[in-house]
């Protein structure tokens, strides 16, 4: 739709706004302002949509009629009362112009020029002259809120120009949030806001959108710039209700839709103005922002409501819609609750710009930047820093600013140089601010009162000198008295005994009467409780028989009364019951007692317990018959039968109750009895407590008198001891005063330089966590400085260590497990004095092992993917435990947000919390630690508000002391011992004093009364002596000591300095490949300790690894292990046995004699790094072999460069690191100066070349680009050992030609070069590279030689440390097997088209002869649980081995089988030891490293090479893809063995080939085994079925669809028949044929063995000849030049960057950008002129032409592989092109026009004027669509003779002129002159276009024979002349047979040539079935049948990379 006219809008908006103050009785001055305010208004909307355009950085500089609608809106807020003339209009409407545009913008450029734009505005229409200048100086507020008493309703929105004011009214606000309302100010700190000018700005704006009904808001700023803050008091200025989201864990899209609802509901059911705040954190899922897109676009979200609530909206917004006039309809109301929320919900983000994000949000939600009012919150300026540090002097706040400062710039350094992140926010500004001054604070009262402890104590000692008392006199008086009271006292004991003696004789009769009691108690109850159980034993029948009675009805009743003459037994039965009943036992009685109403119940109440015992005598005459039983009656009456168990049950139980009755009376009798016993006994008792009683009197008596007596005796010992205190008081006082005097001047000391001290440590704890060493020290030096300068009191020699904690402390923490490096000692410093809590970058698990030592048992680790840690969180809590959140992502749990900045609030005296909906009580004990194994996290200023980030990487130092102390206690244990042994002494003595001066000088400031009662201050003023002078004498020993162990350790640095180094190496290696992981525990303890600890150890596992080795897929997989190589089997007992007689007889090492102990450190230097080398070496992919070996080479030789080393390595400089890493970057960062000095030409040469002399054609040989001469110029400039290399190659041909012919460059620049012919050159400088390092050399090759740096690598670290360092192990599986436990999982790292399974399963039946045991699962698709339960039925049954196969595509998954690895090292777990977990997965940042750590790592690859994959297809030991059986096998017939190896070596092939690069496959396939395995199945099939080898059939199958069908690029797939044509043809069935032209490879010879085969492939060279590839020399040095490239790459990636400071520049990387920008716009024109004729006369023109467009370039660059100078470079000559074009058509039309006038009539144009409007020829690659330009070269020609287009084609013939020689077209640095060909001479005039500007990949054309040679040597592409593209008319051909059509293609000698765009080849398929970078296929005459280009890769090109 589009957009409405400038007068329309003028028309929209003035009737609104005319409308308005019409309305509102504005002044008539006002009213006359309405047309400029509305033209002003949309003349600026226009200015900053036409001039602030959208970047990257600035992706929300967008601009449409919402954002003039709001200024409208805006203005609609004026009051009549306030804006009265044309003064105040316009500050109104600049008011709200500066809002509604310049609010959002980010930099101070856009700034300038939008008040430009509105200065220009306000001159234009209002008149006023208002200078940008001072519309930014004094801008304009506008705000409803100055007076605070007023209602909202009464506000007048008016200019606030008293900012004074402002700024008090907005303090009196906030003072009224925080303590008035309770709900705001639950969560608020209790820090003050301060008002400073952009604050008051920002609240003002969030003020003036939340008054405006649906004003929305998106405030934009780095975390901690005090958003949320703003909008909470905002909100409360408005009158508005906050609505925050409460997070808790598990918070998704139904949570959030929930929130939704009520805040719905509050706004437009209850009509609330709310204002619902979501910050950054709140957004947990990104669908959140889709909701609010369509609140803000619409005012509703789509299905929000059900039926049921939107029925109980109606109701209750029914009143008030009547109110409102709204009909009462379902959709009328719910519109009305629409409305509402619309007016009174105002929406705020808060984002943050850092990342990518806001910009994604932007985009996906464009309702964002339409329907909100954007702030954007600048970074705080200095006026706000010290507004904030105003609490503080005016000097330390300057200071505090410029620290902030330095942290951002050191943040874009860390960024530039080691990729890290780091973020300082205002946030943390504040932070800082308040840890200073709680520092402050803290250290002076602590500094003042130990002070005042010290003056204290000394006045209590010298008032103690003058109280030695006098007690002789006293201690005379005492003895008397206290014999006296020891005579009383024995009297009293005496009759006490004699009384005592009557107690215990009562006392045991009453015992023995107890005792007694309690046995016949005991035998009556046993009695009882016999009699008991005798009638339990019945009473069930009994119950049984009275259910069974229950059971009867009346019916069954019936039946026997029906009886006349019934069964004996039933009368019988009822007889017996006559008897019970006490009746005549006859039939009639019996009879009638039935037919009584009541019978069943008589018998139920029959009272059992009353019968007589005659009853039961007469009874026996029924039940002593033998059919007398239930079973026996039931068979005759079913109701007699529960009568007769009823009769039985009675006779039973009357049995047993008369035995049980004799015993109940005896029970009766014997507890009568006890009766009486008790009563004695209770008298007895009684008269024994009034005996007691009276000897408890005579005890206290006694006891009163025994007390006086020993006071007496107290008194005299107290006596004494005063006396001896006061001596030992007299001999103590004098030293401690001395000490305490010293003590006092020591504070006063550090009370000077506290300010200072205090500032630069509080600065550490608030901003270098995250930093490493040196970039901490670099801070820490600048801080010091800054202090000093601004004349901050500060220690001279500051320590950030040594002035913040006491050494003892340290010491402490050292012995608690930290390391002993000053960064570990700096990150304990940290955690200690932080307020925030700690996250720790802790990849090497240092911080974790750390903070488990310190904390103990008590703490709780929980990993951060559990999901159930905040049960374990709120415990800890609640509990104030100690808990550790390990393994913790890039971002942080929402529900962890509250924990984390501590959002406490007090609630019934208590301390509380809020988690999610639950409150808990928070124990101030709680310690929260968190840890993440990531080595490089990129954590957003978010986290750094709420977390202090702890870098605990380990430093080069660090672990460098770590190694030494080792090699020390390993090589000197008793000096190490003594020496951990004296630092812990000395801990523990320096603590220990401490706490005795600490306790004295309590004592003596608490002691009261007597000085001389006071025993433990004498105490301890002893002990204090004694320990004094003790530790002198231990700290001089100490000193002592360690001075003999530093001169020890430091002759073992190399050791140590070599262990660091190679650490570090492999710590690179993760940046390589996430795969490759490695623990510093592993390194510390397997590697570094096993291999200084003795070499015949090492030597003697290493021969036992090799006894066990066996042939199992040797080669095929390569292991890395946790324990590694040389770890000890435990279940080899010999061994152990052997190893420690080995380590018992080695003869000891005589360290003081210099040379031998040089030799034995070499031997554990060269131990550690050839036992490092191997067993890391084997775990890598082969590509990155060499890579590890060059690092490990040349990290040593910089280490030596900085370290004493005794190897005799050579070194490395910085500087030449940095050449050799990116030189070719910091080459085109040279200034012309430097540049000319270097150009290698003398004074007189570069004069003469100035002045246009033969020199000025002097240039470097042909084969050096300019990109190496620029680096030959930077080497020269850079290295003195290069000086006079330029000069040496423009001079010396003769030497640089031979450096450039020969192979073995790095060999031939260890000798002097001389002539060849013994030919001095007469000028020629010989450049001396035989006096070069081997480094410098490499230096050299890589510019000059890129193909031999691979091969020069090799020689370089064969020369610098051994051959060794080259080679590479190999593992088997079953070796892996054996080395590996049940808890160690085993990890296959996959390379593309490698799969494992097969191997797996091969070596499972070898060795259990089945594959039962093997569990196979994929992952993938949820997958996961069956896996886990797989893995857990697995590890407890009897050898089962499970393998997970494709871990990477269960990412989600990962971290649970994490857990489950973590869980088999447990203690409590049980694992089957048979038991192995095998995994796979290609690398993938998923897998935990965790398993990476502590598994077995192999990587399975295809091996590298032919013959190496040859050998492993034909594998030993039945293990090969062809086995013995399998070749030997005759059915297939006699071309079996043939074919198949061929097929085999065909296999080989086409893998290998992919390291050509483009020149081997335009798309890298993943061929892999079961390619191979499929094709061999096919093979023996075809052989079988067939008595002749069907070739077409075997080709089709092989080619087409086994290996064609991964084939997507029909190019490839004609390569892929080519080269199977060379192994699937009748002759490779002869023994005479050979594979490749060099007779290397031959077919296998008739009725050849097995193992001859394997003979054989031994004999092959292991250099792949380029030959077998169908490939030339050229392709292998392309192959070595992409290999040297790969392998630059990769190291690099792993170094810290290149940053601008290291290259000198100032600027940063925008204003770098900008500048290379307008150096392009100033290169190219701005456009193109239109071409004046008619589409459909000149389709081709059209297609292309407008693409050229200079602005669709910069839009989307066409496709291109060249660097961004030479693309420019490119487009400049494309758009010339077109331009030349263009003036030569309106050169041409404007004859025509001219011929026209002067005709006064309509020319006739001749095709020969047609022609006129064409170049000579056309530079196809010039087109940004060269295939639709071709189309319209047909569809001309189509037009011109009447055919259709489709059937025409191109035929080609190269135009070969007198011009194109060998030597021209094979000069690339000449220059297209695209002027001289293409518009110099005649147009063609035959039908047809000549095309020029094409280049040959892979071959060249030869100008003699005008047909495809093989390019020349060293020179991959070439020119190709001129080539006519002529349209034909395609002829329809006869119909021939499909296979000689193909074989007269393959054998002709006419090549079908692909042209592509670029030199990638590949491209994205497109609608026609070819690549998008396929132009055409242009026939090309060959001398060689077309299948020998085919194999080469032959390939026209549009355009070089350079």
């Amino acid at each position: 739709m589009p957009l409405p006219s400038t007068r329309s809008l003028q028309h929209i908006y003035q009737v609104q706004l005319g409308r308005f103050f019409q309305e509102g009785e504005f002044a008539t001055e006002v009213k006359e302002q309405l047309l400029p305010l509305v033209s002003a208004s949309i003349a600026v909307y226009y200015r900053m949509g036409n001039n602030m355009l959208p970047t990257p950085a600035k992706s929300h500089y967008t601009f449409n009629l919402r954002d003039l609608s709001k200024v409208i809106q805006g203005l609609l807020q004026a009051h009549e009362s306030v804006i009265v003339s044309k003064d105040n209009i316009a500050g109104l409407f600049a008011h709200e112009v500066t809002r509604v545009f310049h609010d959002r913008l980010i930099c101070p450029e856009d700034r300038v020029m939008f008040y430009q734009f509105l200065s220009d505005n306000l001159h234009d229409y209002f008149k006023v002259k208002w200078t940008p200048e001072q519309l930014m100086s004094e801008q304009i507020l506008f705000g409803d809120f100055f007076d605070v008493g007023d209602k909202a309703s009464a506000r007048v929105y008016r200019p606030i120009s008293d900012r004074k004011k402002l700024r008090q009214v907005l303090e009196e606000y906030y003072m009224r949030m925080s303590f008035g309302n309770t709900k705001f100010g639950v969560y608020i700190r209790a820090s003050q806001m301060v008002f400073f000018k952009d604050a008051v700005e920002h609240v003002t704006r969030a003020a003036r959108v939340f008054r405006q009904p649906g004003g929305h808001m998106i405030l934009v700023g780095l975390d901690g710039t005090g958003k949320s803050t703003v909008v909470q008091l905002a909100s409360h200025i408005a009158g508005s209700e906050l609505f925050k989201l409460s997070l808790h864990r598990g918070y998704g899209i139904t949570e959030f839709r929930d929130d939704l609802k009520q805040v719905f509901k509050l706004s437009g059911v209850k009509g609330l103005t709310i204002v619902f705040l979501l910050t950054d954190a709140d957004i947990v899922k990104e669908s959140f922002l889709e909701d609010i897109n369509c609140i803000l676009n619409s005012g509703e979200v789509p299905d929000l409501f059900d039926a049921e609530e939107l029925d109980a909206i109606r109701m209750e917004l029914r009143q008030a819609a009547s109110q409102a006039d709204i009909p009462d309809t379902k959709d009328s109301v719910y519109q009305f609750f629409i409305s509402r929320v619309t007016r009174n919900l105002h929406i705020v983000l808060t984002l943050s710009p850092a990342g990518g994000k806001f910009r994604q949000r932007c985009r996906m939600n464009p309702a964002f930047v339409n329907c909100c009012t954007i702030d954007w919150y600048d970074e705080w300026e200095e006026e706000a820093m010290l507004s904030v540090a105003e609490i503080l002097k005016e000097r330390v706040g300057r200071v505090c600013v410029d620290i902030h400062n330095t942290i951002g710039k050191a943040a874009l350094k860390y960024w530039d140089e080691m990729r890290r992140h780091y973020y300082a926010t205002p946030s943390s500004y504040m932070e800082f601010i308040r840890l200073y001054s709680k520092m402050l604070r803290e250290n002076k009262q602590s500094f003042i009162n130990n002070k005042e402890r010290l003056e204290n104590g000394l006045s209590k000692l010298s008032e103690a000198n003058d109280l030695v008392g006098t007690y002789q006199e006293r201690l005379k008086t005492l003895g008397p008295q206290i014999e006296e009271k020891q005579r009383d006292t024995e009297v009293l004991l005496e009759q006490l005994q004699k009384d005592q003696d009557a107690v215990e004789q009562v006392q045991e009769i009453v015992r023995q009467e107890e005792e007694i009691m309690k046995r016949e108690t005991e035998i009556v109850h046993e009695y009882a409780e016999e009699c008991e159980r005798d009638l339990a034993t019945v009473l069930p029948a009994l119950d049984k028989a009275e259910e069974a009675l229950k059971s009867l009805d009346k019916s069954d009743v019936r039946v026997v009364r029906t009886y006349a003459n019934p069964p004996e037994l039933v009368k019988s039965v009822l007889r017996a019951v006559c008897v019970l009943f006490q009746k005549k036992d006859d039939w009639a009685n019996a009879k009638q007692m039935v037919k009584e109403p009541d019978f069943l119940k008589n018998l139920l109440t029959l009272d059992k317990d009353q019968l007589p015992g005659r009853v039961f005598h007469k009874l026996k005459r029924y039940s002593k018959h033998p059919d007398f039983n239930p079973v026996t009656v039931g068979q005759n009456s079913g109701p007699c039968e529960s009568i007769c168990l009823w009769v039985l049950a009675l006779e039973h139980y009357y049995e047993v109750n008369k035995m049980v009755k004799p015993k109940q009376k005896r029970v009766e009798e014997a507890k009568e009895a006890l009766k009486l016993a008790e009563g004695s006994l209770a008298q007895k008792q009684a008269s024994l407590q009034k005996i007691q009683q009276h000897l408890n009197m005579l005890q206290d008596r006694y006891t009163e008198s025994v007390n006086q007596r020993e006071s007496l005796k107290q008194e005299k010992i107290t006596t004494g001891l005063r006396l001896k205190r006061a001596a030992v008081l007299i001999d103590a006082l004098a030293n401690e005063k001395v000490r305490w005097q010293e003590s006092v001047k020591t504070l006063e000391l550090k009370l000077q330089g506290l300010v200072g001290d205090t500032l630069v440590a509080a600065a550490s704890v608030a901003y270098i966590g995250p930093y490493t060493a040196k970039y901490r020290k670099d801070l820490l030096v600048s801080w010091v400085d800054m202090s000093k300068s601004a004349q901050i009191p500060i220690t001279d020699k500051f320590d950030l260590v040594k002035s913040t904690v006491d050494a003892h402390q340290v010491l402490k923490w050292q012995n608690e497990g930290l390391p002993h490096d000053s960064h570990s000692t700096e990150n304990a410093l940290i955690v200690k004095k932080a307020q925030k809590f700690p996250l720790f970058i802790d990849p090497q698990g240092q911080a974790f092992n750390y903070i488990k030592e310190m904390e103990g048992a008590g703490l709780k680790i929980v990993a951060a993917s559990d999901p159930n840690y905040m049960r374990t969180l709120e415990s800890a809590i609640r509990v104030g435990e100690a808990m550790l959140l390990k393994e913790v992502t890039e971002s942080l749990d929402p529900a962890l947000r509250p924990v984390l900045l501590r959002e406490t609030f007090t609630r019934g005296g208590h301390t509380v919390i809020k988690l999610g909906d639950t409150e808990i009580e928070f124990n101030d004990n709680f310690r929260l630690y968190m840890t993440t194994s990531m080595s490089n996290p990129h954590y957003l200023p978010a986290v750094y508000i709420q977390v202090n980030i702890i870098n605990f990487t380990v430093t080069f130092e660090g672990l460098q002391e770590q190694l030494l102390s080792a090699v020390v206690r390993q090589e000197k244990p008793q000096l190490e011992n003594q020496r951990s042994e004296l630092l812990e002494s000395i801990a523990a003595d320096l603590q220990f004093l401490r706490d005795l001066e600490d306790k004295s000088l309590s004592l003596l400031q608490k002691t009261e009364g007597h000085i001389l009662d006071d025993q433990d201050l004498v105490d301890t003023l002893q002990k204090s002596k004694g320990m004094a002078e003790a530790m002198y004498k231990r700290i001089q020993k100490s000193e002592d000591t360690e001075k003999k162990l530093s001169v020890a350790r430091q002759k073992y640095l190399p050791v140590a300095t070599r262990g660091a180094t190679l650490y570090f190496v492999l710590a690179d290696l993760s940046g390589i490949d996430v795969m490759y992981q490695f623990s510093l525990e592993w390194f510390q303890q397997d590697m570094f300790i096993s291999c200084i600890t003795n070499q015949n150890l090492v030597a003697m596992k290493e021969m036992e690894r090799k006894s066990s080795i066996s042939p199992h897929l040797t080669g095929v997989i390569r292991p890395d292990s946790r324990q590694s190589v040389t770890r000890v089997s435990m279940d080899n007992k010999a061994s152990i046995e052997l190893f420690g007689k080995l380590k018992e007889s080695l003869p000891s090492v005589n360290t003081d004699d210099p040379a031998e102990l040089k030799k034995h450190m070499l031997d554990m230097i060269n131990r550690l790094t050839s036992s490092i080398y191997r067993v890391v070496s084997v775990a890598l992919f082969a590509r990155h072999q060499l890579t590890f070996s060059f690092m490990l080479c040349s990290s040593i030789m910089r280490a030596n460069a900085k370290y004493t080393d005794i190897a005799e390595v050579g070194k490395i400089e910085d500087v030449e690191w940095q050449v050799f890493l990116q030189g070719n970057i910091m080459a085109k960062m040279m200034d012309e100066k430097t540049l000319e000095e270097h150009d290698g030409l003398t004074a007189m040469e570069r004069l003469e070349a100035q002045n246009g002399g033969k020199s000025k054609q002097k240039s470097p040989p042909k084969w050096i680009s300019e990109a190496m001469w620029q680096q030959c110029q930077h080497l020269e400039a850079t290295l003195p050992e290069m000086d006079k290399l330029c000069r040496s190659i423009m001079s010396n041909s003769t030497q640089w030609n031979t450096f450039y012919k020969l192979e073995n460059t790095y060999k031939l620049m260890t000798e002097p070069f001389t002539n060849p012919k013994g030919e001095v050159t007469e000028h020629g400088i010989v450049f001396p590279w035989e006096q070069l390092n081997g480094f410098h050399r490499l230096l050299i090759i890589k510019v000059l030689r890129p193909g031999q740096l691979v091969e020069s690598a090799q020689k370089f670290v064969e020369d610098q440390m051994s051959s060794n360092y080259l080679s590479t192990g190999s593992f088997d599986l079953k070796e892996i097997y054996d080395e590996s436990s049940s808890k160690t999982p085993l990890i296959f790292i996959l390379s593309p088209g490698t799969d494992p399974a097969s191997q797996l399963i091969r070596f499972a039946k070898e060795e259990r002869g089945s594959t039962v045991h093997l569990d196979m699962i994929s992952l993938g698709r949820g997958q996961g649980p069956k896996a886990e339960e797989l893995i857990n039925k697995a590890k407890i049954l009897k050898g089962r081995w499970v393998f997970l196969q494709n871990c990477h595509l269960a990412s989600s998954w990962m971290p649970r089988l994490q857990a489950i690895v973590e869980k088999f090292n447990a203690s409590t777990e049980e694992v089957d030891k048979q038991f192995r977990l095998w995994l796979s997965s290609n690398p993938d940042p998923c897998f935990p490293i965790s398993i990476l750590q502590t598994g077995m790592k192999m990587t399975v690859e295809p091996p590298q090479g032919l013959k190496a994959n040859m050998l492993r297809a034909f594998g030993g030991s039945g293990t090969g893809v062809v086995t013995e059986k399998m070749y030997e096998d005759a059915v297939p017939g006699p071309a079996w063995p043939k074919l198949l190896f061929g097929l085999c070596l065909f296999n080989s092939v086409i893998h290998e080939r992919r390291k050509y690069g483009r020149l081997g496959w335009n798309i890298v396939y993943g061929f892999n085994d079961s390619d191979l395995e499929v094709s061999m199945l096919q093979l023996s099939n075809l052989l079988t079925e067939h008595p002749n080898v069907p070739w077409k059939a075997l080709t089709y199958l092989t080619g087409e669809v086994t290996y064609g069908g991964r084939v997507t690029d029909e190019w490839d797939r004609r390569c892929l028949h080519a080269l199977l044509g060379r192994f699937f043809c009748p002759s490779a069935l002869s023994d005479d044929y050979s594979y490749s032209p060099d007779g290397i490879y031959r077919p296998l010879k008739t009725n050849c063995a097995f193992p001859q085969i394997v003979t054989y492939l031994d004999t092959l060279p292991s250099y792949d000849s380029p030959e077998v590839f169908g490939m030339t020399e050229n392709a292998e040095r392309a192959c070595r030049i992409l290999q040297a490239d790969d392998m630059i790459e990769t190291i690099v990636s792993v170094q810290p960057r290149l940053s601008l400071d290291i290259m000198g520049s100032d600027k940063s990387n925008d204003q770098i950008v900008l500048e290379i920008s307008e150096n392009i716009m100033k290169e190219l024109p701005e456009s193109i002129e239109a071409f004046i004729c008619d589409e459909d006369a000149n389709p081709m023109i059209h297609q292309n032409v407008p693409q050229t467009n200079t602005e669709k370039y910069l839009n989307a660059a066409y496709e291109s592989c060249k660097p961004l100078g030479s693309w420019i470079y490119d487009l400049k000559l494309r758009v010339d092109f077109f331009a030349m074009w263009a003036e030569l058509i309106i050169t041409n039309t404007e004859k025509l026009i001219k011929q026209a006038v002067s005709t006064k009539g309509a020319p006739e144009i001749e095709g020969e004027d047609l022609m006129r409007n064409l170049p000579r020829a056309f530079w196809l690659s010039g087109f940004f669509f060269p295939q639709g330009f071709l189309t319209g070269v047909l569809q001309n020609h189509a037009r011109k003779v009447g055919i259709s287009v489709d059937s025409l084609v191109f035929n080609f013939q190269v135009l070969t002129s007198k011009t194109d020689t060998e030597d021209s077209l094979g000069d690339l640095k000449q220059k297209l002159s695209i002027k001289e060909v293409a518009f110099t001479g005649k147009p063609h005039t035959d039908d047809g276009i000549i095309i020029f500007g094409l280049y040959l990949d892979g071959a060249r054309w030869d100008p003699k024979t005008e047909c495809l040679q093989d390019s020349l040597p060293g020179f991959r592409f070439a020119h190709l002349p001129e080539i006519l593209f002529q349209p034909v008319q395609t002829t329809t051909a006869i119909e021939s047979d499909d296979e000689k059509e193909e074989e007269d293609e393959e054998n002709s000698h006419v090549y079908e040539c692909p042209l592509y765009r670029t030199s990638a080849r590949a491209g994205t398929l497109s609608s026609t079935g070819h690549s998008t970078n396929f132009v055409t296929a242009v026939t090309l005459p060959s001398e060689q049948p077309s299948r020998f280009w085919v194999m080469r890769g032959v390939a026209l090109l549009c355009q070089l990379d350079e």
